[in-house]
Order: C-alpha cells, then structure tokens, then sequence
C-alpha cells in the first residue's frame, strides 16, 4: 500500500493538494463534463485558493469564491447545452436496465417502485454527505493554513 499524499509530501505541491481536494468535490457533485473539464476546473479553483491566500483572505472569502463559479466554467457553455448528453445518459442506462431486467420495471408494482426510489434517495443523501465531510476537511485544512485553528 502507498503511503497516503498529503500537502507536506516532496512530490505533492500545495496547488497539487488544492486541486486534488477540489476534484473530489467536482466528481461527486455528478455535474455533466468530461475528465479534462474536471481537471480544469480543479486547478482553476486551486489556483484562486493559492491567490486568495497570498493576499490573506478568510476561508470564508475562498469559499465564496469557489462557490461564486458558474456551471458554465466546467463545460464552458450554457448549463442547459448539456441536457442532451444528460438525457442519452439516462437512456443508457434504461437500455442497460432493459437488458439486465427486461421491460419488467414498466409492469412493476407501483408500491416496488417507491421502495427501489427510497433507496436510491437515500444514497444520494449518502453521497450527499460524503460531500460535506470531505468539504469541512478541505475547510479545516484551509482554516488551519490560515493559521486560524491548530
């Protein structure tokens, strides 16, 4: 097993340890755009963090600023351009369900169909949290760079 990189490794810069940080959020908040776009936008936020922290801003302000970014910078055009992608997604994935089931989920009990729903809504709000978590470590650390906890 490797030992886990951390902002002090020789081979992770800080920009590096933003960025990667930042890329966890992008990823499980299941925006639409591809891996570069992701990236991109990793170190963009990467970049404004280590900005921001030259001239002595709070968490706060970065947060801000991180939360200020347009859905339009990942895929860099209007949000709803991606609907189409989003849709041929959704139907992939009623094709895969097709394949895997049949058309059984169509004739299904609607009282299954609630329960299979709940299910799915309570891992979303699984990953939901998963999110936050990782959010207040990434604050903390930044918090904690500012010199404001120990």
């Amino acid at each position: 097993m490797s030992p886990r990189r951390t902002p002090t490794s020789p081979a992770v810069t800080l920009r590096d340890f933003f960025a990667a940080e930042a890329l966890a959020a992008i990823v499980t908040s299941a925006r639409p755009g591809s891996s570069a776009d992701y990236a991109a936008l990793a170190y963009e936020l990467a970049d404004a963090a280590l900005a921001a922290r030259t001239k002595g801003p709070t968490t706060a302000d970065v947060l801000a600023a991180a939360g200020a970014m347009k859905l339009e910078q990942v895929d860099g055009a209007d949000p709803l351009a991606a609907f189409s992608d989003f849709a041929a997604e959704v139907r992939k994935r009623l094709d895969a369900g097709r394949v895997a089931y049949g058309d059984r989920s169509f004739a299904a009990d609607p009282a299954e169909l609630v329960r299979q729903i709940e299910e799915e809504l309570l891992d979303v709000c699984g990953w939901s949290f998963v999110l936050v978590v990782r959010l207040r470590r990434l604050r903390a650390a930044a918090e904690q760079l500012e010199g404001r906890t120990p």
